[in-house]
């Protein structure tokens, strides 16, 4: 997953998750959340890396830009297996 559709697309489904909670319509789920936050990583990292295949090497831009969560910055990354 390199593309901005990607990030975009697991960034929203923690947005959501996140959203749900706050509203008390979902019950809090570790588990759950570190899944989404892991897939919206690995999709972060992957945009940035097609990024800076164009020399575009400001991920910090991408950050503020996306407003990507902080968890989801440290955990940046691919893939790791299980």
């Amino acid at each position: 997953m390199g593309s901005l559709a990607a990030s975009s697309k697991t960034l929203d489904a923690l947005r959501q998750y996140d959203a749900d909670v706050a509203a008390l319509t979902r019950q809090p789920d570790a588990s759950a959340r570190k899944c989404l936050v892991m897939e919206a990583a690995e999709a972060y990292w992957g945009y940035v890396v097609q990024r800076e295949q164009f020399g575009l090497m400001d991920s910090e831009y991408i950050a503020t830009e996306y407003a990507i969560p902080e968890d989801v910055k440290l955990a940046m990354g691919p893939k790791r297996k299980a």
